[in-house]
């Protein structure tokens, strides 16, 4: 009887020995909180972040070998069709105006559409003195546009409709995903950065750091210290942390030690001419 009383004993000591084993494998070799200094954790998820920001730049580059630089993305032109109670609320000048946009964007007379929206945002009553359906359509015509028509496209957003300011933070949007190069995804960034004071906004933006060569992202990072908004800045730091794996990096010197670090793996790549252009350097 003895026997088995010793029997179940240890049979019971080895279940339960073998259930602590069982935790100590699923749960990664832990069993509470890790036992690597801060130091070694840090270290790793520097790592990972690099190796993300590898992998960002390398499907930029893939992406590019795919599509050639000179393909233009085709859009429908913008319609301009009014409702009947918007039309009816029109004067005769700015239906006239309404349909010297459409003339001039049916003829691909993009200097003409431009020169009538910056008319038009000059009135003194602009804007939230001209009627509603008049700045949609003006913005519809510039965003159109796209990348040559941002100074136009950021008259827009101090609009007093909260509808027109979130179609304007889209078209700069777009202009992002037609640039071609990263040097023009820098003014893009760069423009927007100096206009928009949206902090989710920015955050979105500033995501296209990360499909830069790292020395256009410090020169954009850059002239956005010295140009943005202050929620461009407030959503630069966490963006800067991302592309450097780095923190509290907030000065144009702590950046260029950054980039210029012989130990660090931190500027352009070879092969990345081949789609971005020749290096800053």
């Amino acid at each position: 009887m003895k026997n088995v009383k010793f029997m179940v004993a240890g049979l019971a000591v080895a279940l339960i020995c073998m259930g602590v084993a069982y935790v100590h494998f699923a749960g990664g070799g832990e069993t509470g909180p890790s036992d690597a200094p801060t130091g070694v954790r840090r270290a790793d998820a520097k790592a990972q972040d690099k190796a993300t920001r590898k992998r960002v730049r390398a499907a930029r580059i893939a992406k590019a070998a795919k599509k050639p630089v000179d393909e233009v993305v085709k859009r429908e032109k913008p319609s301009f069709e009014l409702d009947d109670a918007d039309e009816a609320a029109l004067t005769t000048e700015q239906r006239a105006l309404i349909e010297a946009i459409r003339k001039a964007l049916d003829e691909d007379d993009h200097k003409t559409v431009l020169a009538l929206v910056q008319k038009l945002q000059k009135a003194k009553e602009w804007p939230d003195g001209i009627p509603l359906p008049i700045r949609r359509a003006a913005l519809e015509a510039v965003s159109w546009i796209g990348m040559s028509a941002l100074p136009e496209i950021a008259g827009f957003l101090g609009d007093g409709d909260k509808e027109v300011v979130a179609d304007a933070i889209e078209a700069y949007e777009s202009a992002l995903i037609e640039a071609n190069g990263d040097r023009e995804l820098s003014a893009v960034v760069t423009a927007a950065a100096a206009v928009i004071a949206d902090a989710d906004a920015m955050d979105s933006i500033l995501m296209s750091l990360n499909e830069m060569r790292p020395s256009v992202a410090v020169a954009t990072i850059k002239q956005i210290w010295a140009t943005g908004t202050d929620a461009a800045k407030a959503a630069l730091r966490e963006a800067i942390e991302f592309l450097t794996g780095e923190e509290n990096i907030t000065t144009p010197e702590q950046l260029d030690n950054w980039y210029n670090d012989p130990s660090g793996d931190n500027r352009d790549d070879e092969d990345a001419e081949e789609f971005y252009g020749p290096s800053q350097d």
